[in-house]
């Protein structure tokens, strides 16, 4: 489940989410993001609250960078997640796996070996 609350201040526009960040809640942001942020000119979508990233979240995420949208987050993981994000692509963080591949791992799921 994902909610999302829009905060408005003098100078910037703030996208709260809070919960799951997956399938089909990615494209729930799309929409909030095409409709809260249209005109508007300092963005930022927070994700403090955020308890899992899946890998197309974190492709949405990478888009919503390039846009200069800019992200905030407060939890290790999340924060974790963001600077995986922020890598060149292609740049490899674990044998065989890139860097948004990694990103995608939720902190409590537990690899196969």
């Amino acid at each position: 489940m994902l909610k999302s609350s829009l905060i408005d201040s003098r100078t910037r526009r703030h996208l709260v989410l809070e919960g799951a960040l997956t399938s089909p809640w990615i494209t729930e942001l799309k929409i909030a993001w095409e409709k809260t942020f249209a005109g508007a000119q300092d963005l930022a979508l927070d994700l403090k609250n955020i308890i899992h990233i899946s890998a197309n979240s974190g492709e949405t995420l990478s888009e919503l960078m390039s846009e200069s949208v800019r992200l905030s987050a407060g939890g290790v993981f999340t924060k974790h997640i963001l600077r995986k994000l922020t890598r060149p692509k292609g740049s490899v963080d674990k044998p065989g796996r890139t860097a948004a591949q990694t990103a995608a791992v939720s902190p409590n799921a537990k690899e196969a070996k």
